[in-house]
């Protein structure tokens, strides 16, 4: 994870710092809300730009939970 989106991260309160169990907890959890919150848009019918406004929205949380969860400690 580059330096940029951990420091937005950290602003936003996601534990980037914290152990990796945390970590993947979180990404875990962030994953599954997104997904099961996002999920009901494509069974109602939506305008088109709220289904695309829906997408980035879920391809953002899983791009910030996966990075979360698999990212790896800084060899110091």
């Amino acid at each position: 994870m580059n330096t940029g989106l951990r420091q937005v991260l950290r602003y936003a309160g996601v534990p980037v710092d914290a152990a990796e169990p945390v970590r993947r907890q979180f990404g875990s959890r962030l994953i599954l809300i997104v997904t099961v919150a996002l999920l009901p848009l494509l069974i109602v019918d939506v305008p088109q730009w709220i289904f695309v406004l829906s997408q980035i929205i879920w391809g953002s949380g899983m791009y910030i939970g996966i990075s979360v969860a698999s990212d790896k400690p800084d060899r110091r």
